[in-house]
């Protein structure tokens, strides 16, 4: 009679690791700007070149949250690596919670710098089609509220982002700590 298999406390490869934290980055941030790109109404009179450029261009612009994103999940991940069991369902939610978190420290900065104030003598304003985001260089309740829901939307997106670091850094079922050991 074969032993029980041991619970697997093993670390993935570094290289899968990093695949994991990249392909984790890019496919919300492509999710993100393909959703994005496309209007209310089908245009379909938008030449596909033209579609082609605008993605790559949103594309480029989201790539800036990828190295908050990096740097946010690589330390959560350090972090988390030697205390969560690799085969429980504590793996997953935590990768879920730590993606979503990655995805979040620009929000947070733009929050904060908003509770903080505007710089001495600025003076703005900004609408969108809901209502008024800033009066007079504050933010507006309606404008929490959009902040509420965008932060929202960002923080899901991550936690897309979390759940692929999830699939591809996980081990293989049939792994056990002797086997990695080897």
């Amino acid at each position: 009679m074969e032993a029980a298999a041991e619970p697997i406390w093993f670390k993935p490869s570094r290289k899968r690791v990093v695949i994991a934290l990249f392909v984790a980055a890019l496919v919300p941030t492509a999710l993100f700007v393909s959703l994005s790109l496309l209007p209310e109404g089908h245009r379909p009179e938008m030449p596909l070149g033209r579609l082609v450029v605008l993605f790559a261009f949103w594309m480029a612009a989201g790539l800036t949250r990828i190295v908050p994103a990096l740097l946010v999940g690589g330390l959560i991940y350090a972090v988390l690596a030697g205390r969560v069991r690799r085969d429980s369902a504590g793996l997953l939610i935590a990768c879920l919670l730590a993606g979503g978190l990655a995805a979040v420290p620009i929000d947070i900065w733009i929050g904060l710098r908003d509770l903080i104030g505007p710089a001495p003598g600025s003076r703005f304003s900004f609408a969108d089609a809901g209502g008024s985001i800033y009066l007079d260089c504050a933010r507006t309740a309606y404008g929490w509220r959009d902040y509420a829901a965008n932060t929202g939307k960002t923080f899901t997106y991550g936690m897309l982002g979390g759940a692929i670091f999830w699939w591809i850094a996980r081990p293989k079922r049939h792994a056990t700590r002797s086997s990695a050991l080897q």
